[in-house]
């Protein structure tokens, strides 16, 4: 299971439907508990320009960024959100594969990937998954809202 904060949410939620009609992506930071909580969430640049409604690729530096501004609060990068524009709110193939790259270059099995749905720029839905590498894919993740 993955807390997020209703405040937290509303960023997420403005920042893909700002998107719209291209992908927004972006970065959670939090606790590394049972369940994991998210605290703070930053914006990505997505540096995918020739498939962005359909493809993200997140800004390294956004990454690093993220990864920095959590290590001086005593948290970490726990996962990571995308959206999915004008499609479901579940794990495309590619989203499975860049999954496995991140796992396939050292990174720790923890993360959690929350998939937004807009269709029409408006907010439909919301899913997080998580990565089961023994399995080789996604299994659903609750979300709970605070």
């Amino acid at each position: 299971m993955i807390i997020l904060p209703k405040e937290v949410a509303g960023e997420i939620y403005a920042h893909v439907q700002e998107s719209y009609p291209c992908e927004g992506c972006g970065i959670l930071v939090g606790a590394l508990a049972d369940p994991k909580k998210v605290v703070k969430s930053y914006r990505a640049v997505n540096l995918n320009q020739e498939r962005a409604q359909d493809r993200y690729l997140m800004d390294p530096a956004d990454i690093a960024r993220a990864e920095r501004e959590a290590a001086d609060m005593g948290l970490a990068v726990i996962g990571f959100y995308h959206s999915h524009p004008d499609h479901p709110a579940d794990p495309s193939q590619f989203d499975l594969r860049q999954a496995k790259q991140i796992t396939d270059a050292g990174w720790p099995p923890i993360y959690s990937y929350l998939i937004i749905a807009v269709h029409n720029g408006r907010l439909e839905d919301i899913n997080s998954w998580v990565l089961n590498v023994s399995q080789g894919e996604f299994e659903h993740e609750d979300i709970k809202t605070d």
